[in-house]
C-alpha cells in the first residue's frame, strides 16, 4: 500500500495564487496613488482660493482709491509660503467712481506652478 500525502498546497498553486494577488493589487495601488495626488491637489487649490478671498475682503473693505496694489510683483502670504498674490485695481468708470478689483494667487502642486484669479467690482468713497 502506497500512502500519498494530498494535504495542503503545492508550489505551482501557491505561485499561481500570489500572481494573481499581484495582478489586483498593482492597479489598486495606483488607484490610491492617485486619488492622494487629486486629493492633494483640492487641499491646495482650496487655500488658494481661502486665501485669495481674504485679500479679497481686506481690500473691499478699503476706499478703492488708496488701496495699495501691486500688479507688477508677487507678494508672499506670511502665515502660507509657497503662495504669492498681486492685487491690481483699475477704475473702470470716472462718472460712477467704479473701479474692478483683481486679486491673483500663484502657487505650486507637484511641481507645477498654478494661477487663480478673483475679481469684484467696488465703488469708490
Amino acid at each position: 500500500m502506497s500512502c500519498k500525502n494530498e494535504d495542503g498546497f503545492t508550489f505551482l498553486e501557491v505561485v499561481l495564487s500570489l500572481l494573481i494577488i499581484g495582478i489586483i493589487l498593482v492597479p489598486m495601488l495606483n488607484l490610491f496613488y492617485g486619488s492622494q495626488q487629486r486629493s492633494d491637489r483640492s487641499t491646495e487649490t482650496t487655500i488658494a482660493v481661502n486665501l485669495a478671498q481674504e485679500i479679497m475682503e481686506e481690500k473691499v473693505a478699503q476706499d478703492p482709491a488708496v488701496i495699495e496694489a501691486n500688479p507688477d510683483s508677487w507678494a508672499e502670504f506670511e502665515d502660507n509660503p509657497g503662495y504669492f498674490y498681486q492685487v491690481e485695481v483699475t477704475k473702470n468708470n470716472e462718472l460712477l467712481n467704479l473701479y474692478t478689483i483683481d486679486i491673483r494667487v500663484q502657487y505650486r502642486v507637484g511641481g507645477i506652478t498654478q494661477n487663480l484669479e478673483i475679481s469684484t467690482y467696488s465703488a469708490g468713497r
